[in-house]
This record gives C-alpha cells, sequence and structure tokens, in this order.
C-alpha cells in the first residue's frame, strides 16, 4: 500500500509539473492584443459606387447542426453542407455591398476544400474580405477552433486592423479573442468605416471592458467626420425604459447612452411597424444580441430587417441583421474618385492609449 501510495504521489506531482509547465509556455507565448488581420483578394469585379442605396449585413455562422445526407449532424460555423449551402444561399437573398461575419470558419475543411470564408466569399462573388482568427495561441491545440472575424466588401478595402482582448490569468492558455475589426472602404472615392464587433458571451466585465474601447476606437473615427457602421453580435439586450434595469447598464445601454450610435433595429421599430427585431436563437427568437448601429448624421437608413433561414436545420443559432442605407455624398468635397491618402483614418495611430484588459 505504502509503495502504491508513493507511486501514486509521484504521478500526481510530476503531472502537476508538467502541467504548470505546459500552462507558463503558454502564457509566455501568447500574442499581442492587436489582431492578426489578413487581408485575402478572390478576383471578382467591384461593386458600383454609382447608386444610391447600399446594403450591409450582419451575421453570426454559429454554432448549428445541419443534417447531412448519411443523418449525421455537423456543425456548420458557414461550413457548406451536404445538401446545399444553407449560409450563402441566405446572405444572397439580400445581396449585400458589405456583410459582418462572425465565428466564420477560416480553416480549410478538407485536403482539397478551401476555407469556408473563402467559399462563401467566391461564390457571394466578393472581391475582398479580412479576416480575424479568435484565438491566437499558435502552438497548443486549443489554442484556435478555426473560427473568426471577417469583414466581406464589394468595395475596395483601403485600410483595416483589428483588437483583441486578453483573458484572465486561468483562461489565458484558451488563446485572445479577438473582438473588434476595423475597415475603411472607399466607396466610389467616399470612405465609410465598419467596426464588426464580437463581445465576449460568458463574462460581463470582459464584454464591459470591450465596449468602452469599442467606444473609444469609435470616438477617435467619428471626430473626423466619417460615416460609421458598428455592426456584430454584441451579446447584450437592447435596454429597457426603465434606466434601474439590468440591461440599461449593460454593454448595450452603455454604448447607446455615451455615443450618438442608433439601433436601426429596436422595440420600438417592432411596435410601429410589427418587424421582429429579435435574433436568437434563429429557431424561435426572443432576444435581440446581434446589431446594426450607424452614426445618423453621416448614414440615413432606409429599410432595416431580420432574417433567420427556413426550414428545420437553419444554417446559424443567430439571424442575420440588414440594412439599407444612404450616405450623403457632397461632390464639391471630395471630387476624386478615389479617396485621398490625407482624408483616410490613420488606423496605425488608432490604437494608441485606448483602454486594455
Amino acid at each position: 500500500m505504502t509503495r502504491a501510495l508513493k507511486i501514486g504521489t509521484s504521478v500526481l506531482v510530476l503531472s502537476v509539473l508538467v502541467g504548470s509547465g505546459l500552462y507558463l509556455w503558454g502564457n509566455s507565448e501568447s500574442m499581442s492584443e492587436e489582431t492578426t488581420v489578413q487581408k485575402s483578394t478572390y478576383g471578382a469585379e467591384y461593386g458600383s459606387a454609382e447608386k444610391d442605396t447600399f446594403t450591409v449585413m450582419t451575421y453570426n455562422l454559429g454554432p448549428s447542426l445541419e443534417k447531412t445526407t448519411d443523418g449525421s449532424q455537423t456543425t456548420s460555423n458557414g461550413v457548406l453542407s451536404a445538401d446545399g449551402d444553407q449560409t450563402t444561399e441566405l446572405i444572397s437573398e439580400v445581396k449585400p455591398d458589405i456583410i459582418g461575419l462572425q465565428n466564420v470558419g477560416l480553416r480549410r475543411t478538407g485536403p482539397d476544400t478551401p476555407p469556408p470564408l473563402e467559399r462563401i466569399a467566391t461564390r457571394l462573388g466578393i472581391p475582398e474580405a479580412i479576416q480575424s482568427p479568435d484565438k491566437h495561441r499558435r502552438f497548443l491545440p486549443w489554442g484556435s477552433d478555426g473560427l473568426g472575424q471577417a469583414i466581406l466588401s464589394r468595395f475596395p478595402i483601403r485600410r483595416y486592423l483589428g483588437k483583441s482582448s486578453e483573458q484572465s490569468f486561468w483562461r489565458a492558455p484558451l488563446g485572445t479573442d479577438s473582438f473588434v475589426q476595423i475597415a475603411a472602404l472607399d466607396v466610389g472615392g467616399w470612405p465609410l468605416i465598419v467596426m464588426n464587433v464580437q463581445l465576449s458571451k460568458v463574462d460581463p466585465q470582459v464584454r464591459k471592458k470591450q465596449v468602452l474601447t469599442i467606444m473609444e476606437l469609435y470616438g477617435r473615427l467619428s471626430e473626423q467626420t466619417f460615416p460609421i457602421l458598428v455592426i456584430g453580435t454584441f451579446n447584450s439586450l437592447m435596454p429597457a425604459a426603465s434606466p434601474s434595469s439590468s440591461a440599461s447598464t449593460g454593454a448595450m445601454g452603455l454604448l447607446l447612452k455615451r455615443t450618438d450610435l442608433q439601433p436601426v433595429l429596436s422595440s420600438e421599430t417592432a411596435q410601429l411597424s410589427g418587424k421582429p427585431v429579435a435574433t436568437f436563437p434563429a429557431d424561435r427568437p426572443t432576444k435581440k444580441i446581434d446589431y446594426i448601429l450607424h452614426n445618423p448624421e453621416y448614414v440615413i437608413p432606409s429599410s432595416a430587417d431580420v432574417r433567420c433561414g427556413d426550414g428545420p436545420h437553419r444554417p446559424s443559432s443567430h439571424c442575420a441583421v440588414t440594412l439599407s442605407f444612404l450616405l450623403p455624398r457632397p461632390k464639391d468635397k471630395l471630387p476624386e474618385k478615389r479617396i485621398p491618402d490625407d482624408r483616410l483614418p490613420s488606423l496605425d495611430r488608432l490604437l494608441e492609449d485606448t483602454e486594455t484588459e
């Protein structure tokens, strides 16, 4: 018994030492808070910027279970199902000019199969996209699940960056979470800023810090008088009319209270129009956690909608939100067809002195 106890103790101590070593090694190799952002081009033609109305969509692609032809189930996350690409079909119904995706697959699903993001972009005829992985660990097997955020655009993406959020010490080996991408698009010589957001789902304190950073980034951009769209999954409910409600002090409550951003679909909109505004879960939506926000001085909404897909096996557990909008474009202020570099935001310095985790 004594010998067995000694062996068991030795194994336990060795396991603790090995586990601690791997943990510290993992933390020592963490990447910086600036997200690695990659730009991809797909060879499609750019969209026309001569029209008056443009359309943007935000869509969180997972998790969702789809049945394959053999009856098994697979998590979609933008992966094409065996019986058709429901994700692409839902997006193509809207024909958006700009798409913000969350939880989209960024890795190949087979040796001869391109990543889901590339398959979606090519099927939709999207010429450019930027992508950021959700997890930033290069060496541990659980450091990345191949998912991330992406902004797809029918217009040239002239500048872009991303920002991540460090986890607590104990959650650090799980990776560094990307939570916002910023892209400056060239819409016929006019700048349009798109912020693609995915806030923490499980930690309200992390979510609050993330939204404070987004508020600061938005404030710096709005000072430069750019039209701005803030889209994505906020995992935060729309604040209620009562200022004492918990939602009023949550991430979305803070964002709407301290900025001039306005949601294109709200509870008031639902009461007036009869249109649903909830986005989760897709089969029976009861919560609004996916949003399109805009600065009203420079973006004029014309219509908005929520699309959840049809059938028992929807492509995502989230519904997509869409907005058609106008961009006031005074011809005398920016006559060139290509945005002059000095009229674009200096994104490389945008992250300086912003609040971090």
